[in-house]
C-alpha cells in the first residue's frame, strides 16, 4: 500500500482576520494599531491596574482644553436651491483635531438646523490623509483662507479674541475679520413697454403691461374721521316711461350714502310677491264655496 499523505486545511482568511483583530484590540505591547484605541476600554482598563501611556500627552499638559475658533461660510449657491449656510470650526490644540457645528439659524431660511457637520477628529487636506502631515494644523488655518471639508469649500471669515491672541504670541498676524453676511447680489429686470398697438386708448394699453389686476382706490384715512360710521339713507323708485310695464314702476330701492369716504350702495329691498298671493286667495274661495 502507498502511503497518503494528508491534504493540507485550506487557509481561513476569516479566522486570520478576526485573531488580527483581537491581538490589535487587547494592545500587546509594541504592536502599532495604527488607530485609536476605544475609549471605553482605556477606562475599563485603567480602573483594573493597567497604567496609561504618557505618549503623546505632551500636547494635552501643555494647552489642556484650549481650543481656537474660527468662523466659517460655505457658499453652496451653485447648486440648485443652494444658499450660503455658516459654520463654527473648532481647533483643538491638545491633539490637533477640528470639530466644525453649525451656528445658530437667526436668519430663519427655512433649513433644517443639524449639531455637527464634522465630528472632532483630524480633517485631511485633499479628503483622505496617509500622514499627519497631510492633515490641517492650526498652523494651516487663517482669515480669508479657503479649507477643503470633504468637497466644501469653506472660507474662513472671523475668530475669536483667544484666537488672535494664540497667533499673536507665536509670531503669526492675522488680518482682519471680513463679513460674516455675504451680500447677495439679486438680478435687476428692466421693464421694456412695448409700442402702442392701436388697440384702445394709449393709456388702457399702458395700464394692461403693469399688471394683470388694477388695484383698488387708496382710502382715506379713518381714524380721525368724525363723518365714520354716518349713513344717510333714502328711498327711490324706478323712472319708467308711460308705456312700460306697470310693475316696473312698482319697484322700490333703497340709497345709502356713507359719509366717511363719500361712496354710494343702492339695492332693491325683497318684496312678496302679491300676484302669487292674490291667485292662492282666489283659488282657496272658490274650492270653499264648491
Amino acid at each position: 500500500m502507498h502511503d497518503v499523505q494528508p491534504i493540507p486545511l485550506p487557509r481561513d482568511h476569516f479566522a486570520e482576520m478576526n485573531r488580527a483583530k483581537m491581538i490589535r484590540e487587547s494592545g500587546v505591547p509594541g504592536l502599532d494599531r495604527k488607530r485609536k484605541m476605544n475609549d471605553l476600554k482605556v477606562v475599563m482598563e485603567s480602573q483594573l491596574g493597567k497604567q496609561s501611556s504618557m505618549t503623546d500627552r505632551g500636547m494635552f499638559l501643555e494647552h489642556g482644553t484650549d481650543a481656537l475658533c474660527f468662523h466659517v461660510t460655505w457658499d453652496d449657491r451653485s447648486r440648485l436651491y443652494g444658499n450660503i449656510q455658516y459654520f463654527r470650526l473648532i481647533y483643538h490644540l491638545a491633539d490637533d483635531t477640528i470639530e466644525i457645528a453649525r451656528a445658530s439659524n437667526t436668519t430663519r431660511d427655512g433649513t433644517v438646523t443639524f449639531p455637527k457637520l464634522l465630528k472632532r477628529s483630524k480633517l485631511p487636506k485633499s479628503g483622505q490623509a496617509f500622514d499627519d502631515s497631510d492633515c490641517y494644523s492650526w498652523k494651516d488655518l487663517a482669515i480669508g483662507q479657503i479649507i477643503n471639508v470633504f468637497g466644501r469649500m469653506m472660507l474662513i471669515v472671523k475668530c475669536d479674541r483667544f484666537t488672535r491672541d494664540h497667533y499673536e504670541s507665536n509670531g503669526i498676524h492675522l488680518r482682519e475679520d471680513m463679513p460674516l453676511e455675504v451680500e447677495d447680489k439679486k438680478a435687476e429686470i428692466k421693464r421694456v413697454v412695448p409700442p402702442y398697438n392701436g388697440f384702445g386708448s394709449e393709456e388702457d394699453s399702458l395700464r394692461s403691461c403693469t399688471g394683470s389686476i388694477n388695484p383698488p382706490p387708496l382710502k382715506k384715512d379713518m381714524s380721525s374721521n368724525k363723518k365714520s360710521g354716518i349713513v344717510l339713507r333714502f328711498n327711490a323708485s324706478l323712472v319708467v316711461d308711460d308705456d312700460a310695464d306697470d310693475s316696473s314702476s312698482m319697484r322700490k330701492f333703497a340709497i345709502n350714502f356713507f359719509l366717511e369716504d363719500d361712496t354710494i350702495t343702492i339695492h332693491e329691498p325683497p318684496v312678496s310677491c302679491w300676484f302669487v298671493l292674490s291667485i292662492s286667495s282666489q283659488f282657496y274661495s272658490i274650492l270653499a264655496q264648491n
